[in-house]
């Protein structure tokens, strides 16, 4: 039994794993962690090795030292005993090795149980241990510091007295900061590297490792918790859209395929292979947040910030704005259609627009192509406008259209339609509201008759004359009453309007008089809400207040 800075350890009882030897050590009647690094050793006074090797190895045991030291201080002024990093609380040089001490985590799962723990676990715990992870990693990113071996297991899962998952970062072996990259070694797991860390490692030279080093940041901690978010809610790894040649023949030889492999690799002559979000994962919001942190290029990918406000608001990335001058109107419900993401960037000199896919793909864009593939309209040569269903019987008067409009979606059903205005919001329209609005006009007899999706509904509130209902088995609409008819029934008041709109507009009772119309009352359509009017033919039909003003059945105040 060694008795180390007041530490009772059996150095003969201590255990090894990836980085030296590990054991328990107790003091003053608690429980601690021990870890004794392999390498680098402090040499000695042994003539076994040359004066020269042992000043090379000497300089890497205090380089060593200095970041180790540099990084316990750091963890010990930002974190605290019984919180969610767990760190050295104490180092030291014992046996000519580094070692450290640090808090004993009751509770915690067995590594071996990861992943059946996990599984077993809703995906309110799951994300609850995720985001306990994650703002733990946004505290060492705020000193700039990268944890470097982030992976499933160094996120120690902990169940607490109320029966939940906690969470906790542990294992800082090798970490750094930004601006003390390691030259000689990068202690990591190669299932989690990022791009940018494989290539540092793979890179012998030291000149070149100096330019790279550059592009270390903390944002490989970003790749690596994206697998790692990935595994928590699908289960596994992400797969590849297709493996490169080269790939594809070592997994033939039964070799393991990482992440960082599928975005590195490619084959000549053909566009770079993408990493796929597994079809588990149902929220498109996680689909384009882990499609963004495992993106290529560090720079594109979201701070440990971004991914909790991500994970919380569950917002998708949508950019309305096109670049200047890029005549095109993008409307978000058109987008979520057949994308979870959609963003301007700048490749050199083109504008063009970031398109991320429902399984995390992304493709880059010029406007014309999103205009192309329908997921945005042109707002020149008068926008998009598909011909009328044939069984509405109409047809577009665009010059009045197009004073309103900038374009319309291709219909999905007989009588009703979507029109995009200048703002890009979408209005839904059926046939009669367009004919009210002289935005169509009929082209057959066809368009005398109610459209299929209109159906009527029971009388709401307001003095609805009976001579406006039509006739039991009739086939024809039933013609206006005399004006007179209307002058003894008032129009409803405008106290029937909805608060909100009362505000805003009164009825337009003399132009409602004029044409026959009687107003029903409030009532709501698709969630939307609006008004019933009966028209002189005893069709019921319903506008939003912002239609009713348009045709003239609402007034401003």
């Amino acid at each position: 039994m060694a008795d180390i800075l007041g530490y009772q350890v059996d150095i003969d009882a201590m255990k090894p794993s990836t980085c030296g030897m590990i054991g328990i050590a107790r003091k003053n009647g608690r429980k601690y962690f021990c870890k004794q690094f392999n390498t680098p050793v402090l040499p000695g006074n042994s003539k076994a090795i040359s004066e020269k090797t042992a000043r090379k190895n000497t300089a890497l045991f205090e380089a060593f030292r200095t970041r180790k030291q540099r990084v316990n201080a750091v963890l010990r002024e930002i974190a605290g005993i019984g919180g969610n990093i767990v760190f050295p609380i104490q180092e030291t040089v014992y046996n000519n090795h580094w070692m450290e001490f640090t808090e004993y985590i009751e509770g915690a799962i067995p590594e071996n149980r990861y992943f059946t723990t996990i599984a077993g676990l809703s995906e309110e715990k799951k994300l609850l241990a995720l985001k306990i992870a994650i703002g733990a990693l946004s505290t060492l990113h705020n000193q700039r510091l990268i944890h470097g071996d982030l992976k499933l297991t160094n996120i120690m899962l902990v169940k607490n007295s109320s029966g939940n998952y906690v969470s906790k970062i542990i294992d800082f072996d090798g970490a750094f900061f930004e601006d003390d990259v390691p030259a000689d070694s990068i202690i990591g797991t190669m299932d989690y590297y990022s791009p940018e860390l494989a290539i540092y490692s793979d890179c012998e030279d030291p000149e070149t490792r100096a330019k790279l080093s550059k592009y270390i940041t903390t944002k490989s901690d970003i790749f690596t918790m994206g697998l790692v978010l990935h595994e928590y809610l699908a289960g596994e790894k992400p797969q590849p859209d297709a493996l490169p040649s080269a790939l594809q023949k070592l997994k033939n030889a039964g070799k393991f395929i990482y992440p960082w492999q599928i975005l590195l690799t490619r084959d000549k002559g053909k566009p770079p292979y993408q990493i796929v979000i597994s079809g588990k994962i149902k929220e498109p919001a996680y689909v384009a947040l882990i499609s963004d942190m495992l993106a290529l290029e560090p720079e594109q990918r979201p701070t440990a910030a971004e991914v909790m406000s991500r994970l919380n608001n569950r917002k998708l990335q949508i950019d309305t704005e096109p670049w200047p001058g890029d005549a095109i109107l993008i409307i978000p419900e058109i987008v979520r259609k057949s994308a979870v993401a959609l963003r301007k960037v700048a490749d050199g000199e083109a504008r063009l627009y970031e398109v991320v896919l429902s399984d995390g793909r992304r493709y880059r864009r010029t406007a014309r192509e999103l205009v192309d593939t329908g997921v945005a309209f042109s707002k020149g040569a008068g926008g998009a406008w598909p011909a009328p269903n044939p069984k509405d019987g109409i047809e577009w008067d665009l010059e009045r259209i197009q004073k309103s409009f900038v374009s319309m979606l291709p219909p999905k059903e007989a009588g009703m339609y979507e029109l995009v205005d200048k703002n890009g919001v979408v209005r839904k329209m059926n046939c009669n509201q367009l004919k009210l609005l002289r935005f169509a006009k009929p082209v057959s007899a066809a368009s005398a008759t109610v459209s299929e999706t209109l159906k009527p509904i029971p009388e709401g509130p307001g003095p609805i004359s009976p001579t406006l209902k039509p006739p039991s088995g009739a086939t024809k609409p039933v013609s206006a009453p005399p004006e007179s008819a209307y002058v003894s029934a008032p129009v409803t008041p405008p106290s029937s309007l909805r608060p909100k709109d009362a505000a805003l507009y009164a009825l337009n009772g003399a132009h409602l008089m004029r044409n026959g119309i009687r107003f029903v009352g409030p009532d709501a359509l698709n969630g939307v809400e609006g008004y019933r009017f009966r028209m002189s033919d005893g069709r019921e039909i319903f506008m939003t207040p912002q239609n009713c003003q348009m045709a003239s059945f609402f007034q401003k105040r």
